[in-house]
């Protein structure tokens, strides 16, 4: 019990955090600051926190799925894995990326606005298939929850 809570909070104020960021904080920059750049120096610093913040939910989601190994077995622990995956690797990439894109900003300007747009694309699409991963993995990780609170009556009361 006390892993899943630990897990949920974790996974609650990345998944949360990173949902609220890029419904809400990106779109009202924009409208306040009224420039897609002073909004982006402001986002730039934000991404590295979200990106630091996924540390500890991934590692909590791997120890997480080390012991789903000796509790369960089947096709939700299989999806899991598989989300868990794309998750841990969509922010190896996120985490490679992310100076690669602040090299692209010289003296609060962008010299190649073209290059810049096409890599800043690049890392909203893996961190969109990161999120969709992240979902798929709540999605599985309740089912596999539920299966085991209903083959265990007596400890999930």
């Amino acid at each position: 019990m006390i892993l899943r809570f630990i897990l949920l909070v974790s996974l609650a104020i990345w998944f949360g955090g990173f949902t609220f960021y890029s419904t809400a904080v990106i779109y009202t920059a924009q409208e306040v600051l009224h420039s897609h750049l002073r909004a982006g120096l402001i986002t730039q610093q934000v991404t590295r926190w979200l990106n630091l913040v996924s540390l500890p939910p991934l590692l909590l989601c791997l120890f997480h799925q080390y012991r789903l190994r000796f509790a369960w077995r089947g096709w939700f622990v299989k999806i899991l894995g598989m989300a868990l995956l794309i998750m841990i690797l969509t922010q190896a990439g996120l985490f490679l990326m992310h100076p690669v894109i602040d090299a692209q900003v010289v003296d609060r300007e962008v010299p190649d606005g073209v290059r810049f747009f096409q890599l800043h694309r690049l890392y909203e699409g893996i961190a969109t298939l990161q999120w969709c991963a992240t979902l798929v993995y709540f999605i599985a990780m309740l089912k596999i929850w539920s299966r085991i609170d209903s083959s265990h009556p007596a400890s999930a009361r």
